[in-house]
């Protein structure tokens, strides 16, 4: 039985954190000494602590007895009544510098020749209580003024800036200005060999990006966004950014893609460092992307943080959603809200759709599952909501109630309820019933048209894509959003409507619709003639297929739609189409050579249009665009392609020699054309030495899609060595099970080396991926069976949601393949082409 939360906040209120760390690098150790000034509410006296050797307790300088239950991962001091009330608690302790990747651990990095490292911290979500005896919870918020004990050569980053350095021999003592109020999981610091670059803010704050030097010249890009996205939010909260100074690291090791630590932000290389050579746009984008998320932070998370871990989607759903806003501001030809209908909301609908989901503000019943709930539940969906919600309020009532939230607020916590207040107060709706079945419901609707030749009939029920697996009789208000002016809400089982719109036009609302009866024949002729928005078309194809996948309708019925937009330009569109054509052929696996005479032919107007290579000026669109057509013109044998491709490759000596928009698709190229050993060698050495940001990614993916299994299991066997950072072994793991020639291996390998995945994550939220890419490329009665046996028999360390998800993906896949697979060839068999 899994053990109950307990709050510690209930027991110690702490207001200061005087926090002496000594850390050896070499011997990967530290020690250290707290200060604990607060108030003991009631007995026992309890910290959190976790996998820390507790030297002495002190209260209010008395020592005390002193217990640790490692299970429980809390310190208990043996003090009597009369300690109640306001204390001073010191506590000196140890503790291991350890490879996984939360409390204190190390990043490895070469750099002119040598083997290097440096030492990060990641606490968050309850990874502080690793490093110092705390109250480990958002609630508990007090100041935190650090010293940090290191080698003395050493570049030392925390939230706050330096006070001073003392010297002695070759140790250097690093003392920090006191933090403003926040929780402990917000506490940062990273120390080693660190270049950096800066700039200031309009507003006069110190702006840096740190990374190794390895990375000299790929800083400025994340300096300019920071800059900019911190001047946009200064003005659009209303509140400037309380700190002196604001610093991105980018981290030779990390498990996530960033963390906003106030102050002190950590990323993944690839989401902060940018070669404006080297790189490509999308590369650009995605940069931008992260650093506005955790920019956002700094006010949504930070300065007012949730109460408890349920109400985590307040922070993470807005810092999804509000990048959108900005780059739509700063970059408004990157078109970001036609990329958010093919991106967060795409894949939260994906998530939610599932009988296995959770609501949005998800009860956590133990302290295993806090990190269950990262998932695209809180991220995507949450992003997507609040979306529905700034489309529904309208822009200035959305901004205002922001504002007011966050000045209530400040340096303290909030709860869901609070920040539909605010809204409600300067939007003048109510807005916590109408969002409440949004956030506290788990799913979503789908809204069924039934047309006439002038009046439309809805039907409303919840999406599953295990179609008549459970009943859910849940309402939901769904703004109908037939155009821009549209305010109807839908709040009934079944509705009748005059006209023939589409529903959710511009896609801001989080639901699905489908259509039948004359409405469908006329989006069938808008879509032909180019009259309805590319938005609009990706929303009713993405629509028509995830339906067919739960058994609606047949697949082909939304094939025959998608084939209609290939006279479109834009990227969104074309990528969601092309999406669709790769989901049906990697799950009804006899169809995947069937596709290709379709697929080419659909891309034929804008590979034509487009070329090989890049025009200068072009838009941004055709920009995204060129290398979604080449790839797919690669998949479907398209031979000036390929051989443009192969040549590209054989030329090539590194991966500078190939153009940074192309590199993933000529790596596949050779991998599926060529594939032998020697092509194998170049790319895995190309993987050794590269240092290119993110490319280590789309190198590592080819190493793992040969199809010859001596070269699929040489890659295998890469994965627990060093070869490997541990950072990336689950791209690697995700993209072997994805691959249709090898996937059974990679499967078999995943049960094989589970004692590793264990050891290495069973903290973190990389156990739940695992489950999930476990069962993602998989659709067999047989692979279910395996899969859930398998799983039930080890540890999953708390991810029992995750399974769930994992048994029902299969078993949707599953039923789809048998229902569609012969609908599908006979469609495609039938297909004319143009």
């Amino acid at each position: 039985m899994q053990q109950p939360v307990k709050r510690l906040i209930d027991f110690f209120k702490p207001e200061t954190y005087k926090l002496a760390i000594d850390q050896d690098s070499e011997a990967l150790t530290f020690s250290g000494k707290v200060q604990i000034t607060g108030t003991f509410l009631k007995l026992p006296l309890t910290f959190h602590a976790s996998e820390l050797v507790i030297k002495s307790v002190a209260v209010n300088g008395q020592s005390y007895e002193f217990a640790v239950d490692d299970k429980a991962q809390e310190l208990t001091i043996s003090a009597p009544q009369s300690a109640l009330g306001k204390a001073v608690v010191e506590i000196e302790f140890s503790g291991a510098i350890t490879r996984p990747m939360h409390g204190l651990y190390p990043c490895f990095f070469e750099h002119n020749g040598k083997q290097k490292r440096l030492l990060a911290t990641q606490f968050e979500s309850h990874h502080a209580r690793e490093v110092f005896p705390c109250i480990d919870e958002p609630e508990a918020k007090a100041t935190f003024q650090l010293s940090l004990t290191t080698n003395k050569d050493d570049v030392v980053v925390s939230n706050t800036p330096v006070i001073n350095d003392e010297l002695v021999g070759a140790r250097k003592t690093t003392f920090f200005e006191p933090t403003p109020i926040m929780s402990t999981y917000l506490l940062a610091w990273v120390s080693g060999e660190l270049i950096y670059e800066e700039a200031i803010s309009s507003h006069g704050v110190q702006v840096r990006t740190y990374a190794t030097p390895v990375h000299a010249g790929k800083l400025a890009y994340s300096v300019e966004v920071a800059c900019k996205s911190m001047d946009f939010m200064d003005d659009y909260f209303d509140i400037a950014y309380p700190l002196k100074k604001f610093d991105q690291i980018a981290l030779p090791d990390f498990a996530a893609g960033a963390m906003e630590n106030w102050g002190c932000v950590t990323f993944r290389e690839s989401a902060l460092l940018y070669d404006p050579v080297l790189s490509d746009l999308s590369d650009k984008q995605y940069v931008s992307e992260v650093v506005i998320h955790e920019m956002s932070h700094q006010w949504f998370g930070n300065l007012v943080t949730m109460r408890w871990w349920e109400d985590l989607w307040l922070n993470e759903g807005f810092a999804s959603w509000i990048p959108y806003l900005v780059r739509d501001e700063l970059n408004p030809e990157w078109k970001m809200w036609e990329q958010f209908a093919t991106s967060d909301l795409m894949v939260g609908l994906r998530a939610d759709s599932l009988e296995n989901t959770h609501p949005i503000v998800v009860k956590i019943n133990s302290p295993e599952e806090i990190r269950s709930a990262f998932d695209s539940i809180s991220y995507d969906k949450g992003c997507s909501v609040i979306n529905l919600l700034f489309n529904y309020i309208g822009k200035t009532a959305f901004r205002d109630g922001l504002r007011d939230y966050l000045k209530k607020h400040a340096y303290a916590n909030a709860e869901t309820a609070d920040l539909w207040s605010a809204w409600a107060e300067s939007s003048g709706k109510d807005v916590a019933s109408f969002m409440s079945t949004w956030t506290e419901k788990p799913g979503f609707p789908i809204v069924s048209v039934t047309s006439t030749e002038t009046t439309s009939s809805l039907t409303q029920q919840r999406f599953f894509t295990n179609k008549g697996h459970a009943v859910d009789t849940t309402v939901w208000p769904i703004p109908l959003l037939r155009s821009s002016e549209d305010t109807e809400v839908f709040t009934t089982p079944t509705l009748e409507i005059n006209g023939l719109q589409k529903l959710n036009a511009g896609q801001p609302g989080f639901y699905r619709a489908i259509y039948s009866g004359p409405i469908k024949s006329k989006f069938e002729k808008t879509i032909s003639d180019g009259t309805m928005t590319p938005v609009d078309v990706l929303g009713l194809i993405n629509d028509a297929g995830e339906s067919a996948k739960a058994g609606y309708h047949s697949i082909t019925e939304a094939f025959d739609i998608a084939v209609r937009s290939k006279g479109y330009q834009n990227e969104a569109l074309i990528s969601t189409v092309l999406g669709e054509f790769a989901d049906s052929r990697n799950i009804l696996s006899d169809t995947f050579d069937a596709f290709k005479p379709v697929v080419l032919d659909f891309i034929q107007p804008n590979l034509k249009r487009l070329g090989i290579e890049k025009i200068k000026g072009e838009p941004v669109d055709d920009e995204l665009l060129r290398p979604a057509m080449l790839s797919s013109a690669s998949y479907a044998g398209d031979k000036k392609i390929v051989d443009w491709a192969l040549s590209q490759f054989n030329q090539a000596t590194s991966p500078e020699d190939i153009r940074p928009d192309v590199r993933a698709i000529i790596y596949q190229t050779a991998v599926r054309e060529i594939g032998d050993e020697n092509a194998y060698n170049k790319i895995l050495s190309w993987y050794k030495s590269n240092t290119i940001p993110g490319e280590r990614s789309s190198l590592a993916v080819a190493l793992v899609s040969f199809k010859n299994v001596d070269l699929f299991n040489r890659s295998l066997s890469m994965i627990t060595t060093e070869e490997v950072k541990l950072q990336d072994s689950l791209i690697w793991v995700a993209y072997a099970l994805s691959n249709r020639h090898n996937k059974q291996l990679a499967w078999d390998w995943v049960k094989n080396n589970w004692d590793w995945v264990a050891k290495n994550f069973s903290k973190e939220k990389e156990v739940d991926y695992y489950l999930r890419f476990c069962a993602r490329g998989f659709a067999t009665d047989e692979h279910l069976a395996d899969y859930s046996a398998f799983f039930a028999s080890v540890d999953i360390f708390g991810s029992k949601r995750a399974f769930e998800q994992g048994k029902e993906t299969i078993a949707w896949q599953s039923a789809w393949k048998k229902r569609d697979t012969q609908k599908v060839m006979d469609w495609l068999k039938n297909f004319t082409l143009s």
